[in-house]
């Protein structure tokens, strides 16, 4: 009853603002999607079965099935010339990051959340620039590569005295408070958890987009097996281009990790030394029409792993948690969501909890068949960046995926995909052992998407 009532309240929330104040001006756009998906190695404890020990017949993956579906809408609410509030209204999701597990059909966890407000913020049109504050997308900037669509608590700021082709973001975010003095942190401030960012951006007629910028994380929290007399802090350079020449476009994104940690290594022969930062992450995906109705492309993109033989830096390219990110889905198995292997949406990714990196390219194809119908395909292969932190026998071959693909357009927002994937997974999956027996992985998914 109080997941229906608070729905209610959101609708008449909305409804009661259109009425009472109709000279403004409220657009609302977004989607319902249901999704089915079948999947014939299943880990029991979500995503994929990579391999199974040989010697032991239980071990073996499960055929899961399951149906989910999403409900989100994006009102613009614009007060005037000037100002407008934004928001994500999300009023059922499988996101991770809503706390809501109620998008899976049959599953509707106790305390589980009908409706969120994933994100809320204002946009304030000054004589000295936009400013926007509030909940607002996490993400830095760039494209879909490490990148997982959140919220975060940001003041936001582009100059209007940097001029054309050139621009300029500066904001400022607070991740962790530690002393806000209403919920009972009673903590000083530099445990907080802040971030910075300068980017600066520049057009160039006819070609593209070229951003630059810098990135720093500053926190008081020690991480797992570490010892933090000090704040740590990491530092981000991030460069992104997107270019357009003729047929052809090019989109790339690189960053830098580094920065002193002001952490100790608590355990290991390291023990007692400063760890530092050090590594890179970064993609090319590279598209060429050589006719209207025919896409084909390529991508390469990587992350570095961990070296064994240098416990003094942290050399992960790529989130241990997330991977190489919940919005990066170039393979429908190795980095889809819900899968666990590269991706983190839903079930966290092995690859990146084990800290060996990637090294990955594809190539792909799409063609519409009609304006209503395009099919699409896709084949890649991946490896490990290191395994050394996996012992002398780990190999780093993750094999080979295969995709196929359809979507259908039912009517002008109305759409249904029917998308199948098979991954033969390689010997990495044998974890440097001779029992380990990696799987041949089989996803079938479709899905019905109503977009307003």
């Amino acid at each position: 009853m109080k997941k229906i009532l608070s729905a209610v309240a959101v609708f008449g929330l909305v409804a009661g603002v259109a009425a009472t104040a109709s000279a403004l001006d409220l657009t609302v756009t977004g989607y319902y999607k249901l999704e089915g998906k079948a999947l014939n190695e299943g880990a029991a404890g979500g995503g994929v079965q990579l391999s199974q020990d040989i010697t032991d017949p239980t071990d073996d993956g499960v055929s899961s099935s399951w149906w989910q579906h999403d409900f989100r809408m994006y009102p613009v609410l614009k007060v005037n010339d000037n100002i407008s509030m934004l928001a994500d209204i999300r009023l059922v999701s499988t996101s991770p990051t809503d706390g809501n597990t109620s998008g899976v059909w049959g599953y509707d966890a106790a305390g589980s959340h009908s409706v969120t407000a994933n994100k809320i913020y204002m946009e304030y049109l000054s004589a000295v620039g936009k400013f926007r504050m509030g909940k607002t997308e996490g993400g830095a900037w760039g494209g879909p590569y490490l990148n997982s669509s959140g919220s975060a608590n940001r003041f936001m700021w582009w100059p209007s005295f940097v001029a054309d082709p050139f621009s300029l973001l500066v904001f400022t975010q607070k991740t962790t408070e530690a002393n806000d003095g209403i919920v009972g942190n009673n903590g000083k401030s530099d445990q907080d958890t802040d971030a910075y960012y300068l980017g600066v951006g520049y057009k160039a007629a006819d070609i593209g987009k070229f951003d630059l910028a810098y990135y720093m994380v500053r926190t008081g929290a020690p991480s797992g097996g570490l010892t933090t007399p000090d704040s740590s802090q990491q530092d981000n350079i991030w460069f992104n281009a997107d270019v357009a020449v003729g047929p052809v476009t090019l989109s790339t994104e690189w960053q830098y990790l580094f920065g002193e940690s002001g952490q100790t290594i608590a355990t290991g022969p390291a023990i007692g030394q400063k760890r530092d930062k050090d590594a890179w992450a970064g993609m090319v995906l590279a598209m060429v029409k050589p006719v209207d109705a025919l896409t084909i492309g390529g991508v390469y993109f990587m992350a570095t792993g961990q070296d064994a033989n240098d416990p003094t830096e942290n050399q992960n390219g790529m989130s241990t948690t997330a991977g190489t990110g919940n919005d990066w889905e170039p393979l429908y198995i190795m980095t889809g969501r819900n899968m666990g292997v590269l991706n983190g949406y839903g079930v966290t990714s092995a690859v990146g909890s084990l800290g060996v990196g990637v090294q990955a390219f594809g190539v792909f194809a799409d063609f519409a068949v009609s304006p209503k119908l395009s099919l699409h395909a896709a084949v890649g292969t991946g490896y490990a960046d290191d395994v050394s932190t996996m012992g002398p026998l780990q190999d780093d071959e993750f094999g080979w995926e295969y995709n196929l693909g359809a979507s259908y357009k039912l009517l002008d927002n109305l759409t249904y995909d029917l998308h199948l994937g098979y991954w033969a997974v390689g010997d990495f999956a044998k974890f440097g052992t001779t029992t380990m027996d990696p799987n041949n992985v089989t996803l079938v998914t479709n899905s019905l998407t109503m977009k307003f």
